[in-house]
């Protein structure tokens, strides 16, 4: 099946098509690679994460969620995070979001994709 017969898929669910495919990423002080795929009749986008030194391994699944108009992303890891991110385009750039206790305090944090 191909993304674009994809049965009463609304077009958003095409929006991360951009990220599919195979990455080596780079950070402040580190690097590591990223397997993203198209998987579960297209609906659904898998993020397969591994840093270089083997310090940290991770998975995420991502959703566009038509009900809400927005995408919806689960991270786990080899640390024992869980984080919940939803959001979606905001002009040129594909913005996931989350809120998060830290010493006592509510912060907001993003996962932004720009000039991919």
């Amino acid at each position: 099946m191909t993304a674009t017969s994809m049965p009463g898929a609304a077009p958003a669910a095409r929006q991360f098509d951009f990220w599919l495919g195979e990455w080596d990423l780079t950070w402040d002080g580190g690097h590591g690679t990223n397997s993203i795929r198209s998987i579960l009749g297209g609906r659904v986008i898998e993020e397969r994460f591994r840093s270089a030194d083997m310090s940290l391994d991770g998975i995420s699944m991502s959703v566009y969620d038509e009900a809400l108009d927005r995408w919806q992303q689960t991270w786990v890891d080899s640390q024992g995070s869980y984080i919940h991110l939803s959001g979606g385009w905001e002009g040129d750039r594909m913005v996931l979001r989350t809120e998060r206790l830290r010493d006592g305090r509510l912060v907001l944090l993003r996962m932004v994709f720009a000039q991919i």
